[in-house]
């Protein structure tokens, strides 16, 4: 039986995996922050729609597989969650990669207050840019 950990990473992921933008944005709290790799961080639920909408634009599809979900208490109510992927990213041509990520996140009982993608983003502008979608 799945823990409630993996319960809860595997809707976040599944609502990213269906590219629902506004399914993953009501994860975080209303000032949650944002970042997917070096880009500028996306503050609020609304920049992180956008700033999702626009990355899921760009691709055909994308599937994420859980690998392992560990947590560390930060006081009464918050904890910060690690989520251990392999991403799987489509492009409209069919072309695929499976890359590694982190995912450190900072949960509270508003949502997500961080939220911190970990991943060499290099393979997958390599992967769009041969798509022509780069």
């Amino acid at each position: 039986m799945p823990s409630a950990l993996e319960v809860r990473a595997r809707a976040v992921f599944n609502a990213v995996d269906d590219r629902d933008a506004a399914a993953f944005a009501d994860f975080f709290a209303p000032d949650g922050v944002f970042r997917f790799g070096n880009a500028p961080p996306c503050v609020g639920r609304e920049a992180i729609r956008e700033f999702v909408e626009g990355f899921f634009a760009a691709l055909a599809g994308l599937e994420h597989r859980i690998e392992a979900v560990d947590a560390n208490g930060l006081g009464p109510g918050k904890s910060r969650l690690y989520y251990h992927l392999h991403v799987m990213y489509r492009t409209a041509i069919g072309a695929t990669e499976w890359l590694p990520a982190l995912v450190v996140a900072d949960d509270t009982p508003a949502g997500f207050a961080r939220y911190q993608i970990y991943s060499d983003p290099a393979p997958l502008h390599a992967l769009l840019g041969a798509d022509g979608a780069a």
